[in-house]
């Protein structure tokens, strides 16, 4: 149900009373939903754009380490905790 439609069916005199919590609590889990559905989307989008930074820099970095001058970066890695 979107928007309009809600405002419509809640300012409808024909709606019944018993009805108007019930179509607000829906109306508040749609919005919820929604704004899920939308930072997971986002969340994935950043997540496939860091995986493809990094394979950029891992195929620059591959490059030096292969065909450079001799010189090798090493990466860091993280220390895991005791």
């Amino acid at each position: 149900m979107g928007v309009t439609l809600w405002q419509h069916l809640i300012a409808s005199p024909s709606t019944p009373d018993r009805l108007v919590d019930d179509l607000y609590a829906m109306e508040l889990q749609r919005i919820a939903l929604n704004m899920q559905i939308s930072l997971t989307h986002s969340i994935a989008r950043q997540a496939l754009e860091c995986a493809d930074k990094m394979s950029q820099a891992e195929a620059v970095y591959l490059r030096r380490v292969h065909h450079g001058h001799g010189v090798s970066i090493q990466p860091t890695t993280r220390q895991e905790a005791p």
